[in-house]
């Protein structure tokens, strides 16, 4: 069974429990005794729980319309974990998070609201402030150095495994009364964030696509810095880059120029510099220089790319100096 058809018998698991006439009744953080209920928004509802250092809330519902979430106000420093079941947060900087995905960020709780998109939504926010936060990232040294290293605040989205769900299912079938609520999700919120450290600092590996799109960049650098090498061939980049010429090919589909061609315009670009700038080299020179294979062969290139031959283009070039001196006199 796929990863998205667990998903989705997980979810119509938790939500048949109690009537979905009744939307808080189907909430994880309903069994918090001191959870504050509220709907701020038509179709949206809200619970909100603060013990000692540490704040939970989770959201749920359908609003017609974006929705921004006011995150609890600590005036400290929070570290947040985000659970994202259904729907789409965008976060200030930008961020995207989709369902299904597990993230953290770090925020300062004044001003920072994320906004839910229009459609159906269901999240989790498990928040830490005080000496809970400095504790915990203390404890996960991989978790401190990787916010040390993003300047944003927002660390990368994963996928939500059946261990962070077996975690989240865990502490909502605890009775938490007073006493023990706040041991029990310090336990649950410690191992969230445990188990998304270990998966952040495994090995990603790039999808095809953004492995293509990885590989497309790389030649054009290489052919940018090495278009002066005779032997410039599509067997040479792959060779350069690790990777087949079948795989460099793909990675140029799609794109206005097939590599050959992005090789051979790349240099008509620096001819069309050198026509203008080095008046002490002929067409001839420089279509040698470029190695194409003779001053005509390279004219018909160069007025394909341009609508104008080489010679055109070195008048253009001499005019425009001309008129330049004349300025600076």
């Amino acid at each position: 069974m796929s990863h998205r058809e667990l998903s989705h018998l997980w979810k119509e698991a938790v939500v048949s429990r109690r009537s979905p006439r009744d939307i808080a009744k189907t909430m994880h953080l309903s069994i918090f005794s001191k959870g504050m209920l509220s709907s701020p928004a038509e179709g949206i509802y809200m619970i909100q729980s603060r013990m000692d250092d540490i704040l939970i809330m989770e959201v749920k519902g359908r609003s017609g319309a974006l929705y921004a979430v006011d995150l609890p106000q600590t005036g400290n420093e929070v570290l947040w974990l985000c659970i994202q079941l259904q729907g789409k947060t965008v976060f200030p900087n930008g961020a995207n998070h989709h369902a299904d995905r597990l993230m953290s960020f770090m925020a300062h709780s004044e001003g920072y609201t994320p906004t839910l998109a229009a459609e159906r939504q269901w999240v989790l926010f498990f928040g830490l402030t005080g000496h809970s936060r400095l504790q915990l990232l203390a404890e996960l040294p991989a978790l401190r150095q990787a916010y040390d290293e993003q300047p944003n605040n927002t660390l990368q989205s994963i996928s939500i495994s059946y261990l962070e769900r077996q975690i989240i299912e865990g502490l909502c079938k605890k009775a938490l009364g007073p006493f023990n609520a706040l041991y029990q999700s310090g336990v649950a919120i410690g191992k969230l964030f445990n188990n998304y450290t270990i998966q952040l600092m495994q090995p990603r590996v790039p999808s095809k696509e953004e492995a293509q799109i990885q590989i497309y960049h790389r030649a054009l650098a290489y052919v940018r810095k090495h278009y002066l090498v005779n032997d410039l061939t599509s067997e040479k980049i792959a060779d350069v880059l690790g990777c087949s010429v079948r795989n460099l090919t793909r990675a140029f589909e799609g794109r206005s120029l097939g590599v050959k061609a992005t090789i051979i315009a790349v240099r008509l670009y620096k001819a069309r510099e050198l026509l203008k700038s080095q008046s002490d080299l002929s067409i001839a020179d420089i279509a040698e220089m470029l190695h194409f294979p003779d001053a005509k062969h390279f004219a018909v290139q160069y007025k394909k790319c341009f609508c104008r031959t080489p010679r055109e283009e070195r008048k253009t070039g001499t005019v425009w100096i001309k008129d330049n001196l004349r300025k600076r006199k």
